[in-house]
């Protein structure tokens, strides 16, 4: 089979000045091994006398990571130093994984950069995950018992040479939402994808075509629908989590970067952004090296912002004040920009290479663009901006797994020091409706009326029950919704709230005129039943004066749901 060597392989490495200061071409400061078969953290060139930083090379020159602040690895584990010569690159299915009892994996690739640019050639490599307590390796798939903290890496031979690269991943806890671990999915997805289609140069077709479908399929995972919920980092719990009081007497000192990180995370949002914005200007059938000049001045600015987040020292205070805006940096602005390069790359490769892809290009029929082989290259303009795309993805998923990690280990703080009451015993019985006034007559519920449900098995707080009102057609929905999901299979309160929550979404897609409503008031002991709960104006369930027969599910987040109440609603 031909080759479809990519034209001028090496032009792009270093062919801005912007790039070379901020990536430290031709290497040198306190990373020299052009090899990176050593390093300060004894992985494949990590330079300065940081730790190979992610995204950063410490004090050292900054390889294709960037430079950073210090912190775990450059691109994959390989960044810092000089950028000659062979660097081992790991490359995860995601920086974050759920435990396996909630359905995470892990798989983990190893390739190799040469002179800073993903190498296609031959190579042989190991993968290890430490620590080895807890995780079972299936196939090359690896799934976690408990939350933690882990080490990929990868050991590669390549041209004689024995290098070895390392990148942390993060098992969230199970108060940190499932979405993040999707989120992650996609974004190493396209991270990857990217680098198996710069490696395809000098290879095979068909090795294109598949590094193409590779990033596809990111570009796919991080389809804007599957974040639409995600709105909070963390699950709920029972009285929420600690206030800062709370947490000063616990023994969490907040430090000056929580009180930045509001700031810092506005910044790197405005420049994804507009690096956003620029990606979508440009035009993958008519490149031009402007084009690569404002991809490069986009990511200085953004690599200026994401050293800044790196750099925080953050706790539970910044977490979790701040984690209604983490929940949208992630959905609104990492995955839309990751999956706006994985898309430009992907444009780009079918616009270059329609005869090796078999895409039709304008003027083209099927028959011309035919199948098989071909000699075809990519212009070294189109190297030079897949480059850019590789540097920028690579910053962003660095810049996701730290947030990720600093979340991680904040929360799991909080668990150890006990300031959270994470391990609620679960409670089989779930709330009951004994009583329900929500008209003049107990059999009605009129639209507007000021509810009352008088029972027991609430939650005290509040905001931890939920009343789903299903109106036309509840009667065939309702049992069959909840008893597919019920919270037998959760081991912690925050998964039982994250299960009941998803029931809850569940009935609202599957019924007509289903509405939730949160209770306002819990008093105990109540005067008509062990509790009062006050639901405030019964919600618009129905639109006339007919009667309409509807189900009343009362919801614990903290236990489960209840048995339906049955009324007719009249407007």
């Amino acid at each position: 089979m031909k080759s479809n060597s990519f034209w001028n392989r090496h032009v792009a490495a270093c062919s801005l000045v912007a790039l070379a200061s901020a990536l430290g071409c031709g290497g040198g400061g306190n990373g020299e091994n052009p090899s990176g078969s050593s390093s300060s953290s004894g992985t494949a060139g990590s330079g300065g006398n940081g730790s190979g930083g992610e995204g950063g090379a410490g004090s050292g020159g900054a390889g294709q990571g960037g430079a950073g602040s210090g912190g775990s690895s450059g691109q994959g584990g390989a960044g810092g130093g000089s950028m000659a010569g062979f660097a081992a690159v790991v490359l995860p299915s995601s920086r974050a994984v759920l435990e396996a009892d909630n359905g995470g994996a892990l798989s983990v690739q190893c390739g190799v950069q040469k002179d800073g640019m993903p190498y296609g050639g031959a190579f042989t490599s190991k993968v290890t995950v430490a620590p080895q307590a807890g995780v079972v390796e299936n196939a090359g798939t690896y799934t976690f018992a408990e939350a933690g903290a882990f080490d990929a890496s990868c050991e590669v031979v390549v041209d004689g040479q024995t290098l070895t690269a390392t990148v942390p991943i993060s098992v969230l806890n199970e108060a940190i939402k499932p979405a993040l671990a999707k989120a992650g999915i996609g974004i190493s997805g396209v991270e990857n994808g990217i680098f198996a289609v710069m490696a395809a140069n000098g290879g095979s077709d068909q090795a294109l075509k598949d590094a193409v479908a590779s990033l596809d399929k990111g570009v796919a995972d991080l389809d804007p629908a599957h974040y639409q919920d995600l709105t909070d980092v963390l699950r709920k719990i029972p009285g929420d989590y600690p206030t800062p009081a709370k947490l000063d007497a616990a023994g969490v000192t907040k430090t000056t970067g929580d009180d930045e990180l509001g700031a810092a995370i506005s910044e790197v949002s405005t420049s994804l952004a507009a690096l956003r914005t620029a990606i979508a200007s440009i035009d993958p059938m008519a490149l031009k090296a402007s084009d690569e000049t404002e991809l490069s001045a986009r990511r200085a600015a953004l690599e200026t912002a994401v050293q800044k987040v790196n750099a925080l020292n953050l706790t539970a205070h910044g977490v979790i004040a701040n984690r209604n805006t983490l929940a949208t940096l992630v959905r609104d602005e990492i995955a839309p920009t990751t999956r706006a390069m994985g898309q430009f790359v992907t444009a780009a490769a079918k616009a270059e290479a329609g005869a090796v892809l078999m895409v039709k290009g304008q003027g083209q029929t099927q028959s011309a663009v035919g199948s098989g082989t071909s000699d075809f290259g990519f212009l070294s303009l189109t190297m030079g901006m897949f480059n850019q795309n590789a540097l920028l993805s690579q910053m962003i998923n660095g810049m996701y797994g730290e947030l990720i990690d600093a979340i991680d280990k904040s929360i799991n703080n909080l668990i150890l020091l006990q300031a959270i009451d994470y391990l609620l015993p679960p409670n089989p019985q779930g709330p009951v409706i004994d009583m329900l006034f929500a008209s003049s007559s107990q059999g009605f519920s009129k639209v507007g009326y000021d509810t009352w449900v008088y029972g027991s098995g609430f939650n005290k707080d509040p905001n931890m029950n939920i009343f789903i009102i299903i109106g036309d057609g509840w009667q065939t929905i309702v049992e069959n919704i909840f008893s597919a999901c019920g919270v037998g299979d959760a081991n912690t309160l925050p998964e039982m709230v994250d299960t009941v929550e998803q029931c809850i979404k569940d009935v609202q897609e599957a019924a007509t005129n289903s509405l939730p409503t949160d209770s306002m008031e819990v008093i105990e002991p109540g005067t008509l039943g062990e509790q009062d709960v006050h639901l405030g104006p019964f919600p618009p369930a129905c639109s006339s004066a007919i009667p309409l027969a509807i189900g009343i599910i009362p919801v614990n987040l903290a236990t489960g749901r209840g048995a339906t109440w049955k009324s007719n609603c009249i407007k």
